[in-house]
């Protein structure tokens, strides 16, 4: 699941160098339901915990948390 973090970090990046010193207006990030794992109530909310029980959700949930990092360093929506 390394293409999951590494490719997304590869994404992130393009955009950013594409966009020579301006900032995108925005950037969708797709996961998976696989980072909230076994989950007590149903359905299952982006507002809840994740809790990845396994590497599919955990690679996602470093994925998402990259995607926000980058977006918030550079101040993209």
């Amino acid at each position: 699941h390394k293409v999951n973090v590494l490719g997304t970090l590869n994404v992130i990046e393009s955009v950013i160098r594409t966009a020579s010193g301006i900032a995108p207006q925005w950037l969708l990030y797709i996961s998976c339901y696989q980072v909230y794992g076994k989950q007590s109530r149903f359905p299952v909310s982006e507002w809840m915990r994740p809790h990845p029980s396994n590497a599919l959700g955990i690679s996602k949930l470093l994925s998402e948390e990259l995607v926000q990092s980058k977006c918030t360093k550079f101040t993209i929506p």
